[in-house]
């Protein structure tokens, strides 16, 4: 593999975080790469749903859960 070239401000953000995290800027790469990663790999449950409901079932669902969040906006505004 080629070396990596990065721009000053990832840089930067890179320094700042192993001083105040006290740790290293190869730590800090290592990390945020693993936790990258993570991010990616890790399941989204609703997922498990696509495609198993019908047009009409979907957009009911769609209308309860806007309509829900709609009822939360004015109770927390009351």
């Amino acid at each position: 593999m080629g070396n990596l070239v990065l721009d000053n401000k990832v840089l930067t953000t890179i320094s700042t975080l192993a001083e105040r995290l006290k740790t290293t800027k190869e730590d800090i790469v290592k990390k945020a790469v693993e936790n990258y990663e993570k991010k990616l790999n890790k399941k989204n449950p609703l997922m498990s749903f696509a495609g198993i409901l019908d047009e009409e079932e979907a957009d009911n669902i769609l209308s309860a859960i806007y309509n829900n969040r709609q009822n939360k906006d004015q109770e927390n505004f009351l």
